[in-house]
């Protein structure tokens, strides 16, 4: 992929890609996923946000490449790949901040999974302009640790968790209890070792 000017990526992840409405045929179209706005409000925007992210795609490249030419053409800086790379990175920004809100992080992936990855072809094919834009998704493991937890870690807002930074021995995994054992039981021995040497010597 050629590398966008950074004002170009800008204009649509920061600005266009964050517009906050609903596109009129949402809810008629794909009724089923209406049914979340009163439960997951956070989905449901999203949902309708990545359908009018889709829909809007040539409105965006217009407003970002400029005036049309007299022949109907737009010349396209923005690609059709860029722009699907944007838009997997967007929508990949917004599912780590969703997973991690809330305290349930695997509820929270899973509602992620049913709800919004099921939902990237539908809109894809019911926009049917011949955009090809494969889902090109992140994994989230929520057992790892929070530092670990997103793709994309944002080092600024990144501050460590001192709790989980001393192990718990009721809880630790046995490779580190084995770890930790052998560890104690080596500094031990180098002790007692190099306090008989002093008392010799």
């Amino acid at each position: 992929m050629v590398k966008l000017e950074t004002s170009k990526e800008e204009l649509l992840l920061k600005h266009y890609f964050e517009v906050d409405n609903k596109p009129d045929d949402f809810t008629e179209q794909f009724s089923s996923f209406s049914s979340l706005e009163r439960i997951h409000k956070n989905l449901y925007k999203i949902g309708y946000m990545l359908h009018k992210n889709f829909q809007y795609r040539k409105v965006y490249i217009t407003l970002i490449d400029g005036p049309v030419s007299d022949s109907g053409n737009v010349t396209v800086s923005v690609s059709d790949t860029d722009y699907c790379e944007l838009l997997n990175e967007w929508l990949n920004n917004k599912k780590n901040k969703y997973i991690n809100e809330g305290s349930n992080c695997e509820e929270n992936r899973q509602l992620w999974e049913e709800h919004i990855e099921r939902f990237w072809e539908p809109i894809r094919k019911y926009v049917e302009d011949s955009f090809l834009c494969n889902r090109d998704t992140t994994p989230y493991n929520c057992s790892a640790s929070p530092d670990l937890k997103t793709a994309t870690p944002d080092l600024k807002t990144a501050t460590p968790d001192l709790k989980t930074a001393t192990p718990d021995l009721k809880t630790a995994t046995p490779d580190l209890k084995t770890a930790l054992f052998v560890g104690f039981t080596l500094l031990g021995t180098f002790l007692i070792t190099f306090y008989f040497l002093y008392k010799v010597l």
